[in-house]
């Protein structure tokens, strides 16, 4: 049952995503950089208050390119059942693997519109791994307003990188 419901969650954020809504330009002005977030570690409170769901050990994935070339890479480590530790990052396969950081607005130099939602897309990102440890749920990570898109793209990685430490 937790396998089918981790599954309908992946698909459902899967196809959020290629719905999403911030607007890009031809691949050729997309940037290959994308999100780098340290690795972020779980607070004392946050094991007193959540009871353990995952199995002890390092969990990484990588997703497959989305049709812009953009794919994640995620590690969590679990201990005592918690999350611990997160460090993700988004990458730009069609700009040698760059990743997505807070350089990637170079892109759209003059571009004022997409240079800001690069910005708002980099600062929110730098909260989620943080929030997933402190509530230990991915689905309560909600979105920094102007970050809906690594919002959405650090829940799918996060996902996959859970299914094998779930709780049978």
């Amino acid at each position: 049952m937790k396998k089918q419901m981790v599954a309908f969650v992946v698909s459902s954020l899967i196809a959020s995503s290629l719905a999403g809504c911030e607007a890009k330009t031809d691949k050729d002005s997309i940037s290959t950089e994308n999100v780098i977030t340290p690795a972020a570690t779980v607070t004392p409170a946050a094991k007193e208050d959540v009871a353990a769901i995952y199995k002890d050990g390092t969990y990484t994935t990588q997703t497959d390119p989305d049709y812009e070339g953009f794919y994640e890479k995620a590690t969590i480590e679990v201990d005592n059942g918690l999350i611990t530790s997160v460090d993700w990052g988004i990458y730009d396969s069609t700009r040698n693997d760059k990743p997505f950081d807070e350089n990637y607005e170079e892109v759209y130099t003059g571009q004022d519109e997409y240079v800001e939602q690069c910005r708002s897309d980099w600062k929110g990102s730098r909260s989620y791994a943080a929030d997933l440890i402190a509530t230990q749920d991915v689905t309560k990570v909600d979105a920094v307003s102007g970050a809906t898109w690594t919002n959405k793209l650090f829940k799918g990685v996060v996902n996959k990188a859970l299914e094998d430490a779930a709780l049978e």
